[in-house]
């Protein structure tokens, strides 16, 4: 485990609607249960985190937040929708050796596609936010979240960043049961893992896929079954196996850093990874090789077994 995903804040300025979160709140994350898991990670060799939300800048204590991780001697990524990059700027102007990304989230090549997702205007506010960090020497990547509306445009999505110094991370929706209007049928799903293949070949080190895509056959189909290479703190300082699995339905909370120490909830994981590779071997076994192999797959088992 290299990294922590901090979901700082449940607070949000946008309402997309391919978004994992159900529901919003003003809920944050507090500093005194962020010290206590930047400490006990530190210790077990993390020097990575990712500040995630809702919207990570909405948090009131933001800046108190940059400085803890700063004084914790950890680099930081953040993933934002763009909108109040200024604000961004400005905070991490002074701090820009130890910011690892910015990920902006961007789900169209026009506004009329993406803005129809997200909100009205946040293309070209986004477009904003990647010339802003851009130009202030910020290594940027590109979150695009592929859903039934935007399939068809993948290519021309990706010809936007031709000539820019970005990377381009592509997923799939996820179910939340909400929004059964932007998911992928099966054949669609099919297409588009057929376009990912062919877009690597033509992007190579610029395109990075998700495993919300299904793009991998293999039985550790994400690298978490693999590696364990992150966990999630939610904002309410519950432990989570990943970044997609924050809802309380799904069996993936492994602890509250509140009341217990990170050496003991990191090996309740091997529990999760159980559950899900029993059932992966299970579908393999019944020649569903493609089929089961992507976050809706893993979601499925836990909320399932967290009814039991």
């Amino acid at each position: 485990m290299d990294k922590v995903i901090l979901n700082i804040t449940n607070r949000c300025n946008f309402r997309c609607k391919t978004c994992i979160r159900k529901s919003r709140s003003s809920e944050d994350l507090s500093l005194g249960n962020l010290k206590k898991l930047l400490h006990q990670a530190q210790k077990m060799g993390v020097n990575k985190v990712v500040l995630t939300g809702g919207e990570p800048i909405l948090h009131p204590r933001f800046e108190s937040i940059l400085k803890t991780i700063q004084k914790s001697q950890m680099s930081f990524g953040i993933v934002t929708n763009g909108w109040l990059h200024e604000k961004y700027a400005e905070h991490l102007k002074f701090r820009k050796e130890d910011v690892r990304f910015m990920a902006v989230s961007l789900d169209g090549h026009t506004s009329r596609i993406n803005d129809s997702n997200r909100k009205k205007g946040s293309f070209d506010r986004a477009l904003d936010a990647v010339n802003n960090f851009l130009s202030m020497g910020l290594p940027v990547r590109i979150s695009h979240i592929v859903n039934k509306h935007n399939l068809g445009h993948l290519t021309k999505f990706m010809s936007l960043w031709r000539n820019k110094k970005v990377l381009v991370n592509i997923g799939k929706v996820i179910a939340t049961g909400s929004n059964e209007d932007e998911l992928l049928s099966k054949d669609q799903t099919v297409i588009l893992r057929t376009q990912l293949k062919t877009l690597k070949l033509a992007y190579r080190n610029k395109i990075m896929v998700t495993t919300s895509t299904g793009a991998s056959s293999d039985l550790l189909f994400c690298p978490q079954f693999a590696t364990l290479g992150s966990l999630t703190l939610r904002f309410d300082g519950k432990v989570v196996f990943c970044c997609d699995a924050l809802r309380d339905s799904f069996d993936a909370v492994l602890g509250d850093i509140a009341t217990e120490e990170l050496s003991q909830i990191v090996p309740r994981s091997g529990r999760v990874i159980g559950q899900v590779l029993s059932e992966r071997i299970s579908s393999m076994i019944n020649g569903k090789f493609q089929q089961d192999n992507d976050c809706d797959f893993c979601i499925d088992v836990l909320n399932k077994r967290s009814k039991h």
